[in-house]
This record gives C-alpha cells, sequence and structure tokens, in this order.
C-alpha cells in the first residue's frame, strides 16, 4: 500500500511539477538515471529495492537520490528519518540530506522534540536557523526559479 504523502497522488505521481524541472537541472548521467527512476519507485512500496536501484552509499550519487527518494515517500518528518535508518548502508548522510527535506517542508514543529534536544550545537543550529528564515521574511533570499 501506498504511503499518504502531501506530494503525491493515491497513484504515486506527483503533485509537485517542479520535480520533473529538477531533472532537467541534473548534469550528470548518474543522477539523471537515478533521479528518474525516482517516481517508479514511489509507486512500489518496497524500501529495499529503492535502496538496490538508487544506492545507500556514501558518494553523492549514491546518497542524495536515495535521501530524495525516502523525503517524498514520507508523510512525516520522524518516518522519514526512520525509513533513512533502516536503509543502512551510509545512514547518517542519508538521514540529514532527508531529514532536512523534511523538516523545511513540514517544519520547525514537524521534529520530534527529543531530537532536537539531543542535537549538539542546538543553541548555535537554532540560531542560524532563525538567520535564515529572517532574511527570507526579509526577503533577502529568493524563490528559486526552476
Amino acid at each position: 500500500m501506498l504511503q499518504s504523502s502531501p506530494l503525491l497522488t493515491t497513484t504515486g505521481s506527483f503533485r509537485c511539477p517542479g520535480f520533473r524541472s529538477l531533472l532537467k537541472l541534473a548534469r550528470h548521467n548518474v543522477y539523471l538515471r537515478k533521479l528518474s527512476q525516482i517516481e517508479k519507485l514511489l509507486k512500489k512500496t518496497g524500501l529495499e529495492e529503492a535502496v538496490h536501484v538508487l544506492g545507500n552509499f556514501s558518494s553523492a550519487p549514491d546518497s542524495m537520490p536515495l535521501a530524495l527518494y525516502l523525503f517524498l515517500k514520507n508523510n512525516y518528518f520522524k518516518n522519514t528519518i526512520i525509513d533513512a535508518i533502516r536503509c543502512e548502508g551510509d545512514t547518517d548522510s542519508i538521514a540529514v540530506m532527508a531529514g532536512a527535506l523534511a523538516g523545511a517542508y513540514y517544519g520547525y514543529e514537524s521534529i520530534p522534540k527529543e531530537l532536537v534536544e539531543k542535537l549538539e550545537d542546538k543553541d548555535k543550529i537554532l540560531g542560524l536557523a532563525r538567520e535564515l528564515w529572517e532574511l527570507k521574511i526579509e526577503a533577502k533570499i529568493l524563490e528559486p526559479m526552476l
């Protein structure tokens, strides 16, 4: 059964047209090949197959596509992180990338408080996040154009 994600329809098609624009930004064939597999993988239920196709190693081509898949597959921040850990391999890098996407999309409130409390350099990181948000509010950070 396909998980309910705000980014997908019930048939696994994307609600976000920007994803196809992202494919146009892929400069290397390895990224293009892996990113183009994500939509098909989202229509299936097996995390194991996604890891096999997209990779779970430390190099960017073998971790970033899986992180993007995990973000698109899940409907909550916590689920995204749990699935990243279940993928094995370079779980810390994959969880960081997938978690960054999920946190940006779902918002700070979606991050479990117990995870925030255990964060190394929590005050520094939260301060940087506040500064970035203020820049965004002041319109000093522009929307990306895909």
